[in-house]
């Protein structure tokens, strides 16, 4: 026997569980997005180090040093140490927040499962507590006419 109430709390379930995956889809693009951005990031920061080093060296050229040696090269040695910190930090950071997006994702669809299980457990019990009603009524109206 199944009744609307049973029938309601499978579809809200279902309804939920759907909302989740959906959820946890959407974190899983915003991961990849962010993996993105990261990447655009590191090609910006490598281009501006590349720009950054050509107008160094044309002033130390303009300034009569070259810029290969001596206190031009300490300096652009200090720079691009500086560059491949900022790239180690930023692809950490980056690694970070989408692998916290991707559990996040992972958690939602765990969430759904369960909410699928939630609203069948329900509907379970509706129809154990109607056969136990039914039951009750059948035994009540036997005693009856029999009693």
């Amino acid at each position: 026997e199944f009744n609307i109430n049973q029938a309601t709390d499978l579809i809200i379930a279902d309804y939920n569980a759907k909302l989740e995956e959906r959820n946890a889809k959407a974190l899983r693009q915003a991961a990849e997005v962010r993996e993105w951005q990261g990447d655009v990031a590191e090609v910006d920061l490598m281009e501006d180090f590349g720009d950054f080093v050509s107008t160094q060296q044309a002033f130390y050229g303009a300034a009569g040093a070259q810029a290969g040696t001596g206190t031009p090269l300490e300096v652009a040695y200090a720079a691009a140490e500086e560059v491949s910190d900022e790239l180690t930090m930023m692809n950490y950071n980056v690694a970070v927040e989408s692998n916290a997006m991707r559990d996040e994702a992972i958690n939602r669809q765990f969430g759904a499962a369960v909410t699928r299980a939630e609203g069948a457990v329900r509907a379970s019990a509706m129809r154990t507590q109607a056969k136990a009603k039914l039951f009750s009524t059948a035994g009540s109206s036997l005693m009856m006419a029999f009693g």
